[in-house]
């Protein structure tokens, strides 16, 4: 099974590129998953790990972590924020249903 990414994080407009190397065709709506650079997933593991690492608590006496247990932090929170998204796209889209 395959796990959610996200999507594109910071999406590219539709266009023709010859020099996009194995994206220069024309991308469509259904094909420009591949192109849209780094996935959402991994922008929200980045900031979660820059936050969690530049916190005081993190790097305090009482508490220093290994890089590992920080980077299985920040992906649990990347996780944790796709769920929560897509609970609450369930919930704004039911909203709007009942709205008509």
């Amino acid at each position: 099974m395959k796990r959610d990414d996200g999507g594109p994080a910071f999406p590219e407009p539709f266009t023709y590129n010859a020099d996009m190397g194995p994206c220069g065709t024309f991308i469509t709506a259904s094909s420009a998953t591949g192109c849209g650079g780094m996935k959402l997933r991994d922008a929200f593991a980045i900031a979660a790990l820059q936050g969690l690492v530049s916190s005081d608590a993190f790097h305090g006496p009482l508490y220093q972590q290994s890089p590992e247990v920080a980077a299985d932090f920040a992906w649990k929170q990347a996780d944790a924020m796709l769920a929560a998204r897509d609970a609450n796209t369930d919930a704004v889209s039911a909203a709007l249903r009942g709205a008509k």
